[in-house]
């Protein structure tokens, strides 16, 4: 049996590894505010207001110096008549990385925050065809999707993860953009007929027993025109 002094003493041990390890994966304190729109009428005021809103960006220790953070007096503002900016926010220290962000909005007849979807129909190919065929004929389509309008930081569906299908096959992509934290999107369909198979030649050349038949139907027939032009002949000759 384990002296109860020993079992109390490893245990304080393990536990203390514990809180390091717990300690040693941390990260900075970090603090964003969120997102911000309002309608400005000239450009000293958002100007301020601006500021104002950086400075709510903050970071702080946590028993470890912070080695590095964004510097976000390099940042302009946007335009009052309508603009955006979204601010990406990261600090380091001894113990790790941590990161958060937020969209000040200028509201303005020239700003659009949210994204306006621009993308293709679906896609139905006329015929199946080879690989190389297939990939130029869905990489010219799925070129098509896009959006316009949009305010910084909109993101979109990474297209690159899509390949077109096989003969007889479809691929669905869900295109969504995010755009001032309003998320829209749409799914289309590229679709591959299925290979049509070609007739056997040999299927159409008749069968031995086939031949047994045309070949039997053929002297019928061939007896029935003989039989009647007899009959015509002997009614003719009375």
């Amino acid at each position: 049996m384990i002296p109860r002094f020993s079992f109390y003493k490893m245990s304080c041990i393990a536990f203390f590894f514990i809180a390091m390890i717990a300690h040693s994966n941390a990260a900075p304190n970090l603090s964003c505010p969120g997102n911000f729109a309002f309608t400005y009428t000239d450009q000293a005021s958002l100007d301020e207001s601006f500021a104002d809103y950086l400075r709510a960006f903050r970071t702080s220790e946590d028993g470890c110096a912070i080695t590095s953070v964004t510097d976000l007096s390099t940042l302009d503002a946007p335009s009052f008549t309508g603009g955006c900016i979204t601010i990406n926010f990261t600090a380091t220290d001894c113990e790790g990385t941590d990161s958060c962000s937020a969209t000040f909005i200028a509201n303005g007849p020239t700003l659009n925050t949210e994204a306006a979807l621009d993308i293709p129909e679906n896609m139905t190919l006329a015929n199946c065809m080879d690989d190389e065929q297939a990939m130029t004929a869905f990489l010219a389509w799925i070129g098509e999707f896009g959006f316009t309008g949009g305010c910084g930081g909109t993101t979109a569906t990474d297209l690159s993860t899509f390949s077109p299908p096989g003969c007889g096959g479809t691929t669905t992509v869900a295109y969504n953009v995010t755009s001032a934290g309003i998320t829209i999107g749409e799914t289309r369909t590229f679709s591959i007929p299925a290979a049509v198979i070609a007739p056997d030649p040999a299927a159409a050349v008749p069968t031995m027993g086939q031949w047994g038949i045309i070949c039997l139907l053929l002297i019928i027939m061939i007896g029935g025109v003989l039989e009647l032009r007899r009959s015509s002949s002997l009614l003719s000759t009375k």
